[in-house]
């Protein structure tokens, strides 16, 4: 019995020397299998997230293109310059005329929530969202006259993006009229991802938008 116990111990002996080798073989292959799947997964994900902040850096050019090509070509010139001479009817017309125009600018990008123009000077404002206001708020009039030395950038608050122009450009004037394009968060994180459950994260010089659950947060503005 002593016999065959100790061949017995032996060649369990011997199977345990050789299965523990291809054991730590094969766990070692699958781990670097997981390890390359793990990187092709990231490397995947670089390149979509890369694509993706090409898109919209192409859809901010595309509409800031469109702004700077309307904002000395649109009604908004004709009523800052006339509106004291104007009649209520005539401004009623301009007035519709130029939220047609504002229309038209709001369709080159999905991404688009509004157009506004305000005029400072008589206090009044012309939007997609609102028609026409007699006054321009408050929350808007102060952020609107810190664009009065910038012709044109981008910004965020309050969950928009938003970019802007701004007739003339005079730094000892303040602006006859300021075109504002509203970007919201939720239609923002709708062209980002396009159907997917993804995160994303975009970044400007003042700006930030990412997105979690269909969320954005304030902007980490310095």
């Amino acid at each position: 019995m002593e016999f065959r116990f100790s061949i017995y111990r032996k060649l369990c002996t011997t199977f345990l020397g050789a299965l523990i080798p291809v054991a730590l073989v094969s766990l070692l292959v699958n781990q670097m299998a997981n390890m390359r799947i793990r990187q092709q997964g990231i490397e995947k994900m670089q390149v979509q997230l890369a694509l993706k902040a090409t898109d919209f850096d192409n859809e901010l050019r595309r509409i800031n293109s469109g702004l700077s090509a309307h904002v000395l070509n649109g009604e908004e010139e004709y009523i800052a310059a006339n509106f004291h001479s104007l009649s209520s009817f005539e401004l009623g017309q301009r007035v519709a005329d130029l939220n047609a125009e504002l229309g038209e600018l709001a369709l080159i990008s999905d991404c688009i929530e509004n157009v506004a123009v305000y005029f400072p000077n008589i206090e009044r404002e012309v939007s997609l969202l609102n028609y026409y206001n007699g006054s321009i708020a408050l929350s808007d009039k102060e952020r609107i006259l810190q664009y009065r030395y910038r012709d044109s950038g981008i910004a965020y608050g309050d969950k928009r993006l938003r970019i802007h122009a701004v007739a003339p450009t005079s730094e000892d004037r303040v602006p006859v009229y300021i075109m504002e394009v509203e970007l919201s968060d939720g239609r923002i994180l709708d062209f980002l991802e396009d159907g997917g459950d993804a995160y994303y994260f975009l970044a400007g010089e003042d700006w930030t938008v990412c997105g979690v659950q269909n969320q954005i947060p304030e902007a980490a503005l310095e």
